[in-house]
């Protein structure tokens, strides 16, 4: 599809337009119940256009090349549409970090499933494994009315393997997985994970019938903290007042020792990228600093309600218009190496995998679910797996109170940089 001449006609029925074009590929491995499953190739494209007219702004998608189509229906939805006071953004110069194709072939992806799988099998026979192991690539493109002429290309692999295994009635789930925006081969790195949960699974353990210190691994913090944590520094939800930091800029409300970053420059992670999904440069935005809040994620609409810059924080699909998200979060590490905070601690429970998270008012922060695995720890070791345990609290809480941060620290999703923390003021409760 011709995106100038899409920007050349919609201008002839509007004031201004925007074309975000996406083109992605994907090849995909699977495995389940231990043997390969699927060999395949997707790939997909599709436009947004949005356009104003009368200060008001309309949307309209296709996958398939329709311009007049595309244009028309962009146009008629305007008519309807949100009044919006601000403009598409104008060009800018960017140096971007080298995009690394990757050159790699099916038989490896499917040899690197099959050496996991092997490996793991060697130790626990009766375990079932599946893993789906993928590269990708594409580009996207923003033309607008304003004078945005600019497109990036993205490329990424991930490995993602997960197991149960089951004794009599009792079923044990074990996942690890890692991305980045070049190949590398995790086989072993997923394999000593997976051996490690594993072993500390091997034994069941009593769940401390008291209130006691959980801690996160680098996954737990991101499946439990993340989404209430984004949902409140979103732009949209502190104008509209119902985040719970919407009057609390420069305040100190988290522990000191808290710094969170959203970075899509990080050269390699998944979510870099140069400028946002509205043709925003990207740039390091420090949402919390030793505590205190210090930014926020804005596209062009809350930034403009809120009277502050945006922060290149839009994200999209080609099917949606832009929102606030993160891109690459960073949380700024502690002072001590995980195993010594274990063996530090008299009593506590580790959280691994949180099942159902988003339980309860997450905007407002809470959390609930149940521990899909986790381990007791006792006089410094890990006696075993915790089982029937539930966990609940509420994340500003937890933030404001923590024991300890660790400095070593895990990339979970290739978009989250976080280390182990550990919290108090979290209800814990077993029906075992």
């Amino acid at each position: 599809m011709d995106t100038k001449k899409i920007l050349e006609d919609s201008l002839k029925r509007s004031d201004e337009a925007e074309i975000f074009t996406v083109v992605s590929e994907k090849e995909p491995v699977g495995f389940e119940a231990n043997r390969l499953k699927t060999l395949s190739k997707t790939s997909g494209q599709g436009w947004a256009l949005r356009v104003i007219k009368d200060r008001r702004i309309g949307l309209s998608t296709s996958t398939y090349p329709n311009s007049e189509t595309l244009i028309s229906r962009a146009c008629d939805a305007s008519d309807f549409g949100k009044n919006v006071e601000y403009s598409f953004p104008s060009n800018f110069s960017y140096k971007r970090n080298k995009n690394t194709e990757i050159n790699l072939s099916l038989d490896t992806m499917v040899d690197m499933g099959e050496k996991i799988i092997k490996t793991l099998l060697k130790e626990w026979p009766s375990l079932l494994l599946e893993a789906n192991i993928s590269r990708s690539s594409g580009f996207t493109e923003i033309l607008n009315s304003s004078g945005f002429d600019s497109s990036y290309e993205w490329n990424s692999f991930s490995a993602g393997v997960g197991g149960t295994l089951v004794k009599g009635e009792d079923m044990l789930f074990v996942w690890e997985s890692f991305g980045w925006s070049e190949f590398k081969d995790y086989s072993d790195v997923i394999i000593n994970s997976l051996h490690d949960q594993l072993k500390n699974a091997e034994n069941i353990s009593e769940t401390p019938n008291e209130n006691c210190p959980v801690i996160f691994t680098p996954r737990g913090f991101v499946t439990t903290f993340i989404e209430p944590l984004i949902s409140s520094f979103n732009g949209i939800n502190i104008v509209e007042g119902i985040s719970p930091i919407s009057e609390k800029m420069g305040q100190k409300i988290f522990d000191e020792n808290i710094t969170i970053i959203d970075d899509p420059t990080i050269n390699g992670a998944l979510g870099e990228r140069p400028f946002d999904d509205e043709g925003v440069p990207a740039s390091r935005n420090t949402l919390i600093e030793n505590g205190v809040i210090s930014g926020n994620l804005l596209n062009l609409e809350s930034a403009f309600k809120l009277n502050l810059q945006p922060t290149g924080s839009a994200s999209r699909s080609i099917s949606s218009p832009p929102t606030p998200s993160t891109s690459v979060i960073e949380v700024k590490p502690g002072k001590y190496l995980y195993k010594e905070l274990i063996s530090g601690l008299k009593e506590g429970i580790i959280v691994d995998q949180l099942l159902g998270a988003g339980q309860g008012n997450e905007l407002g922060g809470d959390f609930k679910g149940n521990v899909l695995l986790g381990y007791r720890v006792k006089d410094g070791k890990i006696l075993g797996r915790i089982k029937n345990t539930m966990i609940s609290g509420n994340v500003f809480d937890c933030l404001k109170n923590l024991s300890w941060i660790s400095r070593d620290t895990n990339w979970i999703y290739g978009s989250f940089n976080v280390p182990h923390i550990m919290c108090e003021n979290i209800q814990i409760a077993s029906s075992a």
